[in-house]
């Protein structure tokens, strides 16, 4: 190729995923002008989708994939020698600013911390914790960049912080349930009035601790009432729900951060048995895990298809139909709010942007970025895995509903 041709190519490659950020863009422009606009995502019934649940944005249909970007809030806690927390927002902002030229529209990221003693940080600093996740959400604001806050991302953190069972998280009168209640609150006061504050999330795969015939050789915790039910985190999830309600007048949509259901999660919770469950039986648990003023149905995928009793092995194609039949009949959106992490290749990332676009999923989000790639199973900006990843990002932001 002669140099005139390379760069006549360059330039049309310039064009391509520049066109494709304006059409993003374009997509939700009036909802960052319009003042009198609904803030956040909700999901409502379209009768252009056959009466289904839809996700939307203002008044349109909004459909994106963006990214995980777990630390963006935990990078600016900087825990000073003597036990106290200061708050230095730097990477938090230049995380935004490269998000932002990256063509990225919106992020689900770690409302919190994740060690039990961390959550100091939060009891004994509290004003000033809030006001930087407000200062999160102004500056996301200011850059047009949606965010979802995953609030209390590890589920042993706060039974341990109160020195109560997991069972805690099930449990009305519990110090830990009461922290749920005081801690969405605070959070959800405090971001509702931002444009940029898209979704609430609760908790981080929390239906995988659930049940676990090997509990304590998993947690090492003696006493039964440290058994993580299916029941509890339901309890939980309605406590969360219940408050959110209360303190969001927009009523943004709700997500549940469960991982993809265990083949076996539904035998684990009626017989505390690793058989594999069918169609029907990963239905109920769905809708057990995903309670009624639950919006969604949130999945982590992170397989490539999966097996069911009564259909054996089936391809990742399939598993999002059952998924996205399954939230449908619950009245519910499917979200995929994690996947990929670190895979072989561009064209194996590829595979699931495809499948995701042919089931017509309207919210995807890949696991993860992380400016100083701290996190593990990160991407940074400067490798050759993130490149390409952002102009994957770029690229089905603007397919994004082509498969309906």
């Amino acid at each position: 190729m002669n140099r005139m041709k390379f760069r006549f190519f360059l330039a049309c490659l310039v064009c391509v995923f520049s066109g494709v950020a304006a059409q993003a863009a374009r997509s939700d422009a009036g909802y960052w002008t319009d003042p009198a606009v609904r803030k956040g995502l909700y999901v409502t019934a379209s009768p252009d989708a056959g009466g289904r649940a839809e996700i939307r944005l203002g008044e349109r249909r909004y459909c994106a994939t963006g990214t995980n970007c777990y630390d963006l809030f935990l990078c600016s806690v900087k825990w000073n020698a003597d036990g106290t927390v200061s708050f230095d927002l730097a990477d938090s902002f230049e995380t935004l600013d490269l998000l932002a030229r990256e063509g990225v529209r919106i992020v689900r990221f770690n409302c919190g911390v994740y060690y039990a003693p961390e959550l100091t940080a939060y009891t004994e600093h509290r004003e000033a914790y809030l006001d930087a996740l407000r200062q999160i959400a102004a500056r996301a604001e200011e850059l047009k960049i949606g965010l979802i806050p995953s609030l209390i991302w590890h589920f042993l953190a706060v039974p341990t912080f109160f020195d109560e069972p997991l069972r805690s998280w099930g449990e009305s009168h519990s110090r830990t349930s009461r922290f749920l209640e005081i801690y969405t609150r605070d959070v959800v006061e405090a971001l509702a009035g931002y444009k940029s504050i898209f979704a609430w999330e609760f908790g981080n795969e929390m239906n995988l601790q659930s049940d676990l015939p090997n509990w304590q050789t998993e947690f090492g915790r003696p006493g039964l009432e440290n058994k993580l039910n299916g029941r509890d985190v339901r309890r939980a999830f309605e406590v969360f729900l219940k408050t959110v309600r209360r303190c969001d007048p927009d009523r943004r949509m709700t997500m549940s951060g469960n991982a993809t259901l265990r083949p076996e999660q539904y035998h684990l919770f009626s017989e505390g048995e690793w058989k594999t469950d069918d169609v029907r039986q990963y239905a109920k648990m769905t809708k057990m895990f995903n309670p009624g003023g639950m919006s969604t149905v949130t999945e982590h995928v992170y397989e490539s298809g999966r097996e069911f009793a009564d259909r054996g092995e089936v391809s990742l194609d399939e598993q999002l139909a059952v998924a996205m039949e399954t939230a449908a009949s619950l009245g519910k959106a499917y979200v995929v709010g994690e996947f990929g992490g670190v895979l072989s290749s561009e064209r194996e990332y590829r595979k699931f942007y495809e499948a995701f676009r042919d089931a017509g999923v309207q919210l995807s989000l890949i696991w993860n970025f992380s400016l100083r790639g701290r996190i593990e199973h990160s991407f940074t900006a400067d490798s050759p895995r993130g490149t390409y990843l952002f102009r994957l990002i770029r690229e089905y932001d603007g397919k994004c509903g082509e498969g309906r």
